[in-house]
């Protein structure tokens, strides 16, 4: 995957998950997958022609034993970071931005501390079992003065 500004992602997840024979994955920098799936796929700048070139070089001679690690851990990653954990992602950066923009920031005067932060510094736990998440209800509380 080598386009030059974000896209493509779920296509790039897609083929770590269908990924049969230990395929290399080579993904352009720009792609925001890149990002999430880490270490493991050759990262290309979009509009390198040589530093393609090594890659698919580099892919093509690999070991099998290097190959089937890193299609492992691209597998591990996407099962692991799914739409879910995404969709919790975008929600727990919303109550962020919203607290923020409040008197006071997170955990301001005459707040409850309640702490959150956008996805990018971090994975946060997964909302309980019951379907209530650990972060919108006290910000959601928060914000309406309840």
């Amino acid at each position: 995957m080598n386009s030059i500004i974000d896209g493509m992602n779920l296509v790039a997840k897609e083929g770590c998950l269908l990924n049969e024979r230990n395929g290399v994955l080579i993904l352009s920098e720009g792609a925001g997958a890149a990002i999430q799936l880490g270490d493991e796929p050759l990262i290309v700048a979009p509009a390198d022609v040589e530093g393609t070139a090594e890659a698919f070089y580099r892919a093509l001679t690999m070991p099998l034993r290097e190959r089937r690690r890193r299609a492992e851990r691209l597998r591990q990653a996407v099962e692991r970071e799914d739409v879910g954990e995404w969709f919790q992602d975008q929600l727990n950066d919303i109550v962020h931005c919203v607290l923020e923009e409040r008197p006071g920031g997170v955990g301001g005067a005459g707040g409850n501390g309640v702490q959150t932060s956008p996805a990018k510094t971090g994975r946060k736990p997964r909302p309980a079992g019951n379907g209530a998440s650990p972060v919108i209800a006290p910000a959601r509380a928060k914000i309406s003065g309840t």
